[in-house]
Parts: C-alpha cells; structure tokens; sequence
C-alpha cells in the first residue's frame, strides 16, 4: 500500500492535471505553509526562569498568530484524511485505474451472462415454431438462466462493493478540481 507521501511525489511529478494531482498539490502546499508558520511561531518563544530552572515560554503576542497556525493546520490534516481515505478505497494505489477496471470486469460478466441467455431465447425460438414463453421455458434456456443468475449472485457483491468504493473516491476527488 502507497503512503501518503509517496502518492504526494508520485501526483506532484505527473505531467497532467488530474484531481489527485490537485489533492497532493493541495497537501504539499499546506505541509509547506505549516513548516514556514511554524518557523514563525518559534520566534516567539522565550525561556522563562521558574524556581531556578530555564522553560521556553511564548510571548503572548503569539496568541492571535496561533489561531491562523491552528486553522492551517486543520486545513492540513483535512487534506491528509482525504489522501488517506482515497487510499484506502482505492486499496492503496495512486489512481483509480484498478479500481474502475475492476467495476468494469464485474459488470462485464453480469452483461456477457445476460447476452448468453438472450441468446438462447433466440437460438430456441429459430428452432421451433413456438412462443417466446415456450422458448423461455426450454432446457437450454433455463440452464443459461440460471447460469446468468448464479453469476449475478456471485458477482454482484462484490459489484457493489468496488462501486461504492470508486463513488467514495470520485467524491473524495472533486473537492480538488
């Protein structure tokens, strides 16, 4: 599984303009903004000596400086939850290849079952002379039927899973466009 900075590196050095190059953008400039806020805040530390012993104290001037430090900061980790969700719905890859492909070969299956058993429909009915229930109600179009829904029981949870995981990670992603 990729960490949060390597799938930062990996979208900040791509060529295109995708949302999660955007999202890794976002999370770069937001890292960076907090190490240069974060300089600033220890320019107002200062020792304080408390019963002979030394403690670094801040300034209260450093108080209204803290609430824009605290607000990027939350900024920040608002950014890095999305990276690590998106990873984790995406399995761990960088982009959502995978994870589309595989919604794809799974609806495929469902679909090539569907054609098989159309199929027979119409290879019965150009057979014989009978009805479309007659044909639906044949041998070889029952064994095609219940292929097609054993494939769609089997197929559809998962389906439904790595579905739900690409619309969480599409949703993740259009906050960065």
């Amino acid at each position: 599984m990729v960490n949060i900075q390597e799938f930062v590196r990996y979208w900040v050095a791509k060529e295109e303009d995708t949302h999660q190059k955007a999202m890794a953008e976002a999370y770069s400039d937001a890292e960076k903004s907090i190490d240069v806020e974060h300089s600033k805040l220890l320019k107002y530390l200062e020792p304080e000596s408390i019963d002979g012993k030394v403690f670094a104290t801040f300034n209260p001037s450093v108080l209204g400086f803290i609430d824009d430090y605290n607000s990027l900061l939350a900024h920040f980790k608002a950014i890095e939850g999305d990276i690590m969700a998106y990873l984790s719905l995406t399995e761990g890859d960088v982009s959502l290849t995978n994870l589309a492909s595989k919604v794809q070969r799974l609806r495929r299956k469902i679909e090539d079952s569907e054609h098989e058993a159309r199929i027979a429909v119409q290879q019965a009915l150009k057979k014989s002379n009978i009805s479309v229930m007659e044909a639906e109600y044949s041998e070889r179009v029952q064994k095609s039927y219940d292929k097609r829904d054993m494939i769609k029981e089997q197929v559809n949870p998962d389906l439904e899973v790595y579905s739900k995981r690409l619309k969480g990670a599409n949703i993740i992603l259009t906050k960065y466009n």
